[in-house]
């Protein structure tokens, strides 16, 4: 879905290979962490930026005990097939 406004959150994650094959935070299943937006889309003066999520941390998993949203991309965004997308850094940042 695109969105017309990118979410203001305080945080961002950029994942990367450590979690590449998983769906995260899915597939991690820790309690206190969930996906409360997924399949975002933004457009970016390079073009859409897609895939990303919002994710929510309840108070028990941060160290002052008050919930944050994070904003959350896998590595520097994701392509549709087999492309190379040599502007994926742009967009995220561009987000960001």
């Amino acid at each position: 879905m695109t969105c017309p406004d990118i979410p203001a959150t305080p945080f961002a994650i950029i994942g990367g290979s450590a979690n590449w094959g998983l769906r995260f935070p899915e597939d991690i299943d820790q309690p206190g962490v969930s996906v409360t937006a997924s399949d975002l889309t933004f457009d970016t003066p390079f073009g859409p930026s897609r895939d990303w999520k919002i994710i929510r941390f309840d108070g028990s998993v941060t160290a002052d005990d008050h919930p944050r949203e994070a904003l959350y991309v896998f590595s520097h965004g994701t392509t549709s097939g087999d492309e190379i997308d040599h502007e994926g850094h742009r967009k995220v940042f561009w987000v960001l």
